[in-house]
């Protein structure tokens, strides 16, 4: 029951959404009515608003910063049969984007899990420090 609920309610805010290309707009209008209603409510906090949700990805950044500066080698980028770079917006159908080469795909997954793990640990880090 709770998967049919969940099912109608995920197609809905599909339907709604309409495309994924549209749905960066909609989360800048949604954070732009919440400015709104902040500044209405209670403008003396935007400061303070804007600090902590600027300072927090700029804790991740330098997490990933320090990652990359200790391993170099370990961006997974370097584990794809061709440089992505050579065509960033790669769209192919039923496969990969860009696949793995054959072998590496254990390392891939672990260079991406580092370089997540270290943009949440830095985040992490800055947000306990707040």
């Amino acid at each position: 029951m709770l998967r049919r609920i969940l099912g109608v309610a995920v197609k809905g805010v599909e339907a709604f959404l309409g495309s994924t290309k549209l749905q960066i707009v909609y989360c800048f209008l949604a954070v732009a009515v919440l400015f709104i209603a902040l500044w209405l409510h209670s403008p003396q906090q935007i400061p303070v608003v804007v600090y902590k949700l600027l300072l927090a990805p700029l804790g991740g950044l330098a997490g990933c910063c320090v990652w990359l500066a200790l391993v170099p080698y370990a961006t997974p980028s370097r584990y794809l049969v061709k440089d992505w770079r050579s065509d960033p917006d790669a769209d192919i159908d039923g496969k990969a984007d860009f696949e793995v080469a054959p072998g590496y795909e254990a390392i891939f997954c672990t260079c991406l899990f580092c370089a997540a793990l270290a943009f949440v640990v830095g985040m992490l880090a800055v947000g306990m420090g707040l």
